[in-house]
C-alpha cells in the first residue's frame, strides 16, 4: 500500500475507496471496466464503492453509454475529507467529555462515601495525583510521600 493510499484511509476513506479515487484522479474519466482493470478491483466492489464516493462529493458521474466516472479536484478532495474527519473528531470529543463528567461525578460520590483508606499509585500517574491533592488541599489535607 502506497503513502498516498495510507493518507486518504487516514483521512477516513476505505482501501478500496481511496484505491479507486486515486486511479480516477489520475485520468481524464474512466468507464467501471477501466477503474477495475487499473486498480485491480473487482467491478462487483466497485459499484458499490462508486455509490460511496458520489455521496462524500469525491467523484463525478458522466452519463453516456457506457457511464464514466471522473475525480474532484485533489484539493477539494482533501479539503471536504479533512472537514469531514474534524466533525467526527468533535462528536467524538463531545462524548468524551460527556462520559469523563459521568465517571468523575460517580467518583467523587464514591471518594466521599469511603472512610480514610491508604491508595498506592503506580508512578506515571504520581504527578497527576500530586495536582488534585494540591488543588483538594483548600478542604482536605493529604499526605503524600
Amino acid at each position: 500500500m502506497d503513502d498516498d493510499t495510507k493518507t486518504l484511509m487516514a483521512l477516513g476513506l476505505t482501501l478500496v475507496q481511496a484505491k479507486t479515487y486515486l486511479t480516477l484522479a489520475s485520468a481524464e474519466a474512466l468507464t467501471i471496466k477501466e477503474i477495475s482493470k487499473a486498480s485491480k478491483i473487482p467491478r462487483t466492489d466497485l459499484y458499490r464503492t462508486m455509490t460511496d464516493l458520489k455521496e462524500f462529493s469525491l467523484i463525478e458521474k458522466i452519463i453516456g453509454n457506457p457511464n464514466k466516472y471522473k475525480a474532484a479536484p485533489i484539493k477539494q478532495t482533501i479539503k471536504q475529507l479533512i472537514k469531514n474527519k474534524k466533525k467526527e473528531t468533535n462528536e467524538i470529543a463531545k462524548k468524551a467529555t460527556k462520559l469523563a463528567n459521568k465517571l468523575e461525578k460517580k467518583t467523587i460520590k464514591e471518594t466521599q462515601n469511603t472512610q480514610n483508606r491508604f491508595i498506592l499509585i503506580p508512578s506515571k500517574r504520581t504527578p497527576i495525583k500530586i495536582a488534585e491533592a494540591i488543588n483538594r488541599s483548600n478542604k482536605t489535607i493529604d499526605l503524600l510521600v
